[in-house]
């Protein structure tokens, strides 16, 4: 339950630093042990479960600064979906979308691209 408290609150932060319009770094230290990624072009999906991978990516994902996009209009697709998954919990967004913020993050693309393409070999 504590880890549900503590994924709703991260959460909610991650939204509420989305809504002030400035540039900020997601802040996800919690248990995960899945990470999938999905490739919106295409749907194929890559999965993380190699620990030593999950938490180079959450490192590199935590030092990505993420900016409020100025356009907050309704948009339809993604390059890529993110899934991350602790035993009880499963956190999504979007490299277009966190929460209901629309986000522009050229860093964040770059580290979807490279991780998506590195888990294909």
């Amino acid at each position: 339950m504590r880890k549900l408290q503590a994924l709703i609150i991260l959460i909610f932060l991650i939204i509420l630093a989305g809504c002030s319009g400035k540039s900020d770094s997601l802040s996800i230290k919690s248990n995960i042990n899945k990470i999938t990624l999905m490739d919106g072009t295409s749907g194929n999906e890559k999965i993380l479960t190699d620990q030593k991978q999950i938490e180079s990516f959450l490192n590199l994902l935590n030092s990505i600064k993420i900016k409020e996009s100025d356009n907050q209009e309704t948009k339809e697709g993604y390059r890529y979906r993110v899934i991350l998954q602790t035993n009880t919990t499963k956190y999504e967004f979007t490299s277009s979308k966190i929460g209901n913020k629309y986000i522009n993050s050229e860093e964040l693309i770059s580290l979807l691209d490279k991780t998506y393409n590195k888990s294909e070999e």
